[in-house]
């Protein structure tokens, strides 16, 4: 059994082969090695006290258990030298627009990041599983529901990207609108929910691309985020899709009440989200370098 006081390198080890395999499933079936990983970045980087950690590990066992063939390690292929550079060609097959919601390169930028952290995990067989899950992610529709929009309007909406998306100001200028654009708009049950959460891991994994030393391709991709922003900007009436305000969770989203919850039985871990959507508003906080997070972490709650 895995140290339940802490997240280990075998978990991390697992998510990678969780997320290798996902392509042989769906591009959504992604978000359950990509919501162990978030897990793991979450304890590092944000360092919450011991008895949250073992209560997040906890809920990261309950993954593994409820998908376990997906996270079963089954041996090892020989090593990849440079599987950032490997993935990050994939990526760049893309045009940069909005493909699943951004996942073309939240994914991706994850398991990079987790290569980098554990260079032994950076196996032929998980850098092809993870390069698959790109390809496909690249080739798909924006995602969506995006209400108040049509199909069409989405994929030949025209938007700047950041030509300037260069350094660590902009990094903090894209925090505070991502984090803004988030905690000021009304949050809707279903999907509209993940359409608005999106915004932060894909602001999130843009940023952390360019701080890992892909710059020009952050820059590229910002593209598909203008897009997803520029979507969730506009207002809609939501009785006319008979949609009802989401509050989420009354916990923050560090306490040991939410934590201890059920999380696994609210559409299973929303999807991972309950994992990946702090991670990304605390990177962003950190990054906007945000005074107070009272100002913020209440209407993030709502995605919770």
């Amino acid at each position: 059994m895995a140290d339940r006081n802490a997240l280990t390198p075998e978990h991390v080890q697992r998510s990678l082969v969780a997320l290798s395999r996902a392509h042989e499933l769906s591009v959504t079936d992604g978000h359950w090695g990509a919501a162990a990983l978030a897990a793991y970045f979450l304890v590092e980087e944000v360092e919450p006290p011991s008895e949250v950690r073992a209560a997040i590990a906890l809920q990261v066992e309950h993954l593994f258990e409820a998908f376990g063939e997906l996270f079963r390690n089954n041996g090892s292929s020989p090593r990849v030298e440079d599987p950032a550079r490997t993935i990050v060609d994939e990526i760049d097959q893309g045009d940069g627009g909005l493909h699943s919601l951004g996942h073309n390169v939240i994914f991706p930028t994850l398991a990079i990041q987790a290569m980098a952290r554990f260079p032994d995990f950076a196996t032929e067989e998980i850098v092809g599983g993870v390069v698959e899950l790109v390809r496909q992610s690249n080739g798909s529709p924006a995602g969506g529901p995006f209400f108040g929009w049509e199909g069409a309007e989405v994929d030949q909406l025209d938007v700047e990207s950041d030509r300037t998306f260069s350094s660590e100001s902009d990094d903090r200028n894209l925090a505070i609108q991502a984090l803004d654009l988030v905690t000021e708009t009304p949050v809707y049950k279903g999907g509209h929910a993940g359409v608005v959460g999106h915004v932060l891991t894909h602001a999130d994994a843009l940023i952390e691309l360019r701080n890992m030393g892909f710059g020009e391709l952050a820059k590229r991709c910002t593209r598909g985020l203008r897009i997803h922003m520029k979507v969730v900007e506009r207002r809609f009436d939501p009785g006319e899709h008979d949609l009802k305000p989401r509050t989420g969770s009354p916990d923050p989203p560090l306490s040991l009440r939410y934590w201890q919850s059920d999380l696994g039985s609210r559409s299973r871990w929303a999807y991972g989200h309950y994992f990946k959507y702090p991670l990304s508003f605390y990177r962003l906080a950190r990054r906007a370098a945000v005074p107070e997070l009272s100002d913020y972490e209440p209407r993030f709650r709502r995605l919770m």
